[in-house]
């Protein structure tokens, strides 16, 4: 299964989340307290791989606990809603319990309250419980035709005609009048199809075959509209929760930073209340040991000592010596087979673990190809000890019965070297091939700036609560600090991509927004394609945040008065502002690199939107809100189309959430990529897009 998108409600610091849609690998931005947490913990506690348990002090929201623990279980809140796409296996596996299409599988909602109760609803089953009458009068037609068409023998003149009559009566039943028809009128009408006799005609007429026909296909009518939703059989309700994937949460509290003291780890692991700190401890300690495959109170036992009054025979000073060769061994064993593996994913340096004993200490040596020296763990940097232990419970808990699980990261990685971080970044995107991962941050080195559409921005609105953007230039009409912090990595993580392809010489051209890069980087590719263009270097289009981080990210850019880079900008009122400003001040004399969208299509205000196809997203509109009236029958393609959007929706009670254009891009650029589109785009839009890189060519000459 794939997680497609999910919904916290009610649950610590976040009231409503909205909708948060997901790709393979998830990025929640934030600064601290800004509640990115409390966006991870409600999915872990939707299913577990281990922990995770529902704790009402603690999760809901305090201004509402007096309130809401006093409720009954059933009338508690659902604190988390998760929507998952079914692969072929798992929609094929619950239909056959369903007795129902595989198709209607496809997407499952899991929810679950605050005492625990789950609720399981398969979104895309439409059993209907009526047809139109229509279809069953034609049927009926159909059969009265067949019979005036019928050459009747002498004997069957009469029957004919009685059936014919009966025919038309029911064609006439009141019943049929309506629009539609429910099974239980149909049920009426098929008994008294049945009591048609037919005893005395021969078998050889025609009639009984025409009757039995009629009525088969009208008892399969109702069949099909009697379906029962997959959501009443408990077999399938059942098998959908056995196949919901379990979340592995990791936390910075669950690290390995200090030497490990056996008899309190078996004390912390026999207690089933422990505090967050200590419970993410004691589940790092308790997967190292079952690495090991020996517990800690079997690694005290085999290598106890004798008392100072004992007197050992030489079997049992031999037993002993047998039983401490045995633990070494076993963790040499561990030793080698986790140093193995580690390797297989670390790379910052080559690194040597060895696991072993001292008294009452478990201790965990690390050497290097560098420092050939081993030192004790914790006595080594806290990002290789985070690695460390989040390895360990990955290496656990993703496989064997976890298998396929998702994985929930807060704050990876914060201790690492930037270096590391980028490292760590990548090994993500090896882990989405198997698993979708959903982490925290600030750090701009764990964001990818050609994959922003992975990024959220969570800040604190004014109400308090915490809330979810995938609008990384929400800030333009920001009032509230929180927003701004959220997306600063972002901010850094262009600047520092930037940074490392000027290296190699890519021509940048400068845009408001990530939903303009969307549309420009397919229109690049699709020109480049048909050969219109044909770029000595590569060109980028890097998204500034809004109109208003255009000046900053420029001269972040620049390495020189003459290496400023090209903008594209809006020209709208805001976009003509800017403009303005840049030419009057950072791009005076140099105006010729800053462009206005209105410059190659003739509509006032026009965004980078009405750049492309008009048609193409009249229908993405009237595809993604479908109304009683259609986008496309009331759009202008004389006007910008954004205005145009946000008056329809307003007028049909939608509502747009602050990053839609964004979505709305992303819907656009998947079409635009297809084979049919891009051997079908009309010569004139290729000519207008053509001109603005042309435009952008002449300013590299």
């Amino acid at each position: 299964m794939k997680l497609i998108k999910y919904r916290v409600t009610k649950f610590r610091s976040v009231q409503d989340s909205g909708w948060i849609d997901l790709e393979m690998v998830n990025a929640l931005l934030g600064e601290n307290e800004s509640g990115k947490t409390n966006l991870l913990l409600p999915l872990w506690k939707l299913n577990p791989a281990s922990g995770g348990e529902i704790d009402l002090l603690s999760d809901v929201p305090r201004s509402e606990y007096s309130e809401l623990r006093t409720l009954p279980d059933d009338k508690k809140p659902i604190f988390i809603t998760a929507i998952f796409e079914c692969n072929d296996y798992e929609m094929t596996e619950i239909a056959k319990l369903a007795f129902c299409d595989k198709t209607w599988i496809k997407t499952i909602q899991y929810q679950r309250r605050y005492d625990g109760q789950y609720f399981i609803s398969f979104l895309d089953a439409k059993p209907e419980n009526y047809c139109e009458s229509k279809i069953i009068i034609d049927l009926i037609s159909g059969c009265i035709n067949k019979l005036d068409g019928i050459k009747a023998k002498k004997t069957d003149k009469k029957i004919k005609k009685n059936l014919i009559k009966k025919m038309n009566e029911i064609k006439n039943h009141p019943a049929l009048k309506e629009a539609g028809i429910d099974n239980k009128k149909i049920d009426g009408i098929i008994n008294t199809i049945k009591q048609f006799d037919l005893t005395e005609a021969s078998e050889t007429g025609g009639f009984i075959e025409i009757y039995e026909k009629c009525l088969a296909e009208i008892e399969k009518i109702k069949t099909d509209i009697s379906k029962v939703h997959p959501n009443y059989y408990q077999e399938a309700v059942k098998k959908a929760q056995s196949l919901l994937p379990t979340f592995i949460y990791y936390s910075n509290y669950g690290n390995l930073d200090s030497e490990i003291y056996l008899p309190h780890v078996i004390q912390n692991l026999s207690r089933e209340k422990l505090g967050e700190k200590e419970a993410s401890k004691a589940r790092t300690l308790k997967v190292l040991f079952e690495f090991v495959k020996l517990s800690p109170k079997e690694i005290l036992e085999l290598g106890v000592d004798f008392q100072s009054n004992e007197r050992p025979t030489e079997e049992q000073i031999q037993e002993r010596a047998n039983k401490k060769k045995e633990r070494g061994i076993l963790l040499e064993s561990a030793s080698t087979s986790f140093t193995r593996t580690f390797a297989n994913w670390w790379r910052q340096g080559s690194y040597n673990f060895r696991f072993a004993v001292d008294g009452d200490h478990f201790r965990i040596w690390v050497s290097d190809s560098i420092r050939s020296e081993p030192i004790e763990l914790e006595n080594r940097s806290s990002g290789l000890q985070w690695f460390f232990s989040f390895f360990l419970v990955l290496l656990n808990e993703k496989y064997d019965e976890h298998y396929g699980s998702i994985l929930l990261l807060d704050e990876p990685g914060i201790n690492l070297h930037p270096m590391a971080q980028k490292d760590l970044f990548v090994f993500f995107e090896g882990l989405s091939k198997d698993n979708q991962l959903i982490y925290t941050t600030h750090s701009p080195f764990l964001i990818d700036p050609d994959k922003l559409d992975q990024a959220k921005a969570v800040y604190i609105g004014q109400d308090g609560y915490s809330y979810v953007s995938s609008d990384l230039r929400v800030h333009e009409s920001l009032t509230i600090d929180s927003e701004q912090k959220a997306i600063y990595p972002v901010h850094s993580a262009i600047g520092l991509t930037f940074s490392e392809v000027l290296l190699f010489g890519c021509n940048i051209m400068l845009v408001e927004g990530p939903s303009d890069q969307f549309y420009l980087n397919i229109i690049k590719n699709i020109l480049i394609h048909k050969g219109l263009i044909n770029p000595k270097r590569e060109l980028l289009f890097i998204p500034a945040a809004g109109a208003k981080g255009i000046k900053t990210t420029a001269r972040i850019l620049s390495h020189g008065e003459d290496s400023y880079p090209n903008v594209l900008l809006d020209s709208d009122r805001q976009g003509r502002q800017i403009f303005q400003n840049l030419c009057d001040d950072l791009y005076s004399g140099r105006e010729h690199k800053v462009h206005q969208i209105n410059s190659f299509v003739k509509i006032d205000d026009a965004e980078v939107e009405d750049f492309c196809d008009p048609g193409l997203l009249a229908e993405t509109i009237s595809r993604l809100y479908r109304t009683a009236t259609d986008f496309s029958d009331e759009f202008d393609n004389k006007r910008p189309i954004v205005p145009q959007i946000e008056s329809f929706c307003g007028k049909n009670g939608i509502y747009l959430t602050p990053g839609w254009k964004i979505d709305f891009a992303k819907s656009v650029s998947r079409k635009m990529q297809t084979e049919k589109y891009i051997e079908g785009v009309k010569r004139e839009l290729l000519e207008q897009w053509k001109a603005l890189f042309s435009a952008w060519f002449e300013t590299m000459k």
